[in-house]
């Protein structure tokens, strides 16, 4: 099972490395290769290599059993949580820009701490407000970090 998800994941990286490479622009002069030869014939590489680890993955003994394992994972609450913590992760970066530093990052502790601690909300709040605030003013004030501010006025 481990072969077949690392096999996966290769595609997954070989893809998106190759979306990167898409992206560096072709000069008119110099090598007529230019500089998306290494990276492709690593994508390439990547992709053998997925190919290799997928055929494998499918033959080693116990597979149906992996994959028996791996659906009862999948309806696990240890899977739900990771979902909601990946998903609520997602959604702080997305908003992060345009709400800022301080007001993203204090509902996104408050978010965790309210869904994971179990001793009290206030002390919770407090906690996630003091450090958005503290870490804001350390980088931004101390260190001079530009950090967005967002909707604020500082």
């Amino acid at each position: 099972m481990i072969n077949l998800s690392l096999g996966l994941s290769a595609f997954v990286i070989a893809g998106l490395y190759t979306i990167g490479i898409l992206q560096i622009p072709i000069l008119g002069f110099g090598d007529p290769l230019g500089p998306r030869l290494l990276p492709g014939l690593l994508a390439g590489a990547m992709v053998l290599v997925g190919i290799a680890l997928v055929i494998e993955g499918l033959k080693q003994r116990g597979f149906r059993a992996e994959m028996a394992r791996l659906a009862d994972y999948f309806r696990d609450r240890d899977f739900r949580v990771t979902v909601i913590v990946v998903s609520w992760t997602a959604l702080y970066f997305a908003v992060f820009i345009t709400v800022g530093y301080l007001i993203a990052t204090a509902i996104f502790l408050l978010g965790l701490i309210l869904a994971f601690h179990r001793g009290s909300r206030i002390a919770g709040a407090t906690a996630s407000v003091a450090f958005a605030a503290g870490s804001y003013f350390l980088f931004a004030g101390l260190f001079g970090v530009p950090l967005p501010s967002g909707i604020l006025f500082f």
